[in-house]
């Protein structure tokens, strides 16, 4: 969902959109695309209500499909992106300026091949700013070991990429000062009561509010005691500098989202846990659903969120689902969306 209202819904044959909070959907029929059978990597990024994109690959097609709107979803400009697939990440900081990060599918265990794209009219043309293979790297590219999940900018110079090594006890945070050409790691600080030995650390591309806040988070898996702890880093300077929050207990798949520096949630299969002070310190939210197999949270503020839950096929003869719920009291009841046109 984009905001409380507004939100989309791509599947193989085309585009659903809502303009009333996931009450009712409707095809975009003036969209004549096919993304084929296998979607590889589905990302959206809106500036405002009315101006975003949206990227999507394909196992089955040799290219990327970018879509821009100006004008809250009614009427789509399609670019394709010949041999680029894997999705992993896009972000514009204008209307004109943004950025496409795609895995290229080579790679090795703990490592990944990626390419940064940059497009500087819109999403019309796009050109290969920094590239990372295992037999070749632009000057400067980042490292070919980790898994990389995703970048963010905040403005047309300043950028960070993110991810993790699965046998490194090291934060995978680097960060760019020249529009994506060049990457160096940035040193952070370890959070409190966090043992480094087989922590393996994932961090997650920063969240801005402004030219000086912004947030992400760092999870840690099996640290120490064998518990998975997700700690979040809040910037007051743009960056330049950023500070640990008390790292939190999260028990099986989880997901976390800030609708402001201060506001944000974390939800696993035990609940949810709120924060008004950038994570300083957690109170408990007792929900009317579980949610076991989520898998994405977006909050919208801090009352309005939206949560996706995997479903599993029962049997051999069914399929694999989404459920997407909403809230609009903090978390205490939520109500089922309709996914359905």
């Amino acid at each position: 969902m984009i905001n409380e209202n507004l939100g989309f819904e791509i599947f193989s044959n085309g585009l659903l959109r809502t303009f009333d909070g996931g009450k009712t959907w409707s095809q975009i029929t003036t969209l004549k695309l096919s993304f084929g059978g296998f979607l590889n990597g589905v990302v959206i990024d809106f500036i405002t209500p009315n101006t975003g994109w949206i990227a999507v690959g394909s196992l089955d097609e040799p290219y990327t499909i970018v879509l821009h709107t100006d004008d809250g979803g009614c009427n789509w400009d399609v670019t394709r992106l010949s041999n680029v697939s894997g999705i992993i990440s896009l972000d514009f900081i204008n209307e004109k300026h943004g950025w496409l990060f795609a895995n290229t599918q080579g790679g090795s265990l703990g490592s990944s091949d990626v390419e940064l794209y940059v497009t500087e009219d819109g999403g019309k043309n796009w050109s290969e700013i920094s590239k990372t293979e295992s037999n070749h790297q632009t000057p400067g590219s980042l490292p070919f070991a980790g898994h990389k999940s995703g970048i963010s900018f905040i403005d047309s110079q300043n950028g960070w990429s993110t991810g993790g090594i699965g046998w490194s006890d090291a934060i995978w945070f680097y960060e760019t000062n020249d529009e994506g050409q060049t990457w160096k790691p940035q040193n952070i600080p370890q959070p409190p009561k966090i043992k480094k030995l087989n922590a393996y650390p994932n961090t997650s591309p920063p969240k801005f509010f402004s030219n000086s806040e912004g947030i992400f988070s760092v999870t840690y898996h099996g640290e120490g005691d064998n518990q998975t702890k997700v700690a979040f880093y809040s910037t007051l300077d743009g960056g330049k500098s950023w500070n640990p929050s008390m790292p939190l207990t999260v028990s099986g798949p989880f997901a976390s989202d800030f609708a402001s520096l201060e506001d944000g949630w974390v939800i696993d299969g035990n609940g949810i846990q709120a924060t008004i002070d950038s994570g300083k310190h957690w109170s408990k939210i007792t929900p009317n659903i579980e949610f076991s197999g989520i898998d994405n949270l977006t909050l919208i503020s801090p009352s309005v969120g939206f949560v996706t839950i995997f479903v599993p096929a029962s049997d051999k003869s069914s399929k694999d689902t989404w459920k997407l719920y909403k809230t609009i009291d903090s978390g205490h009841n939520w109500v089922e969306v309709n996914l359905t046109s």
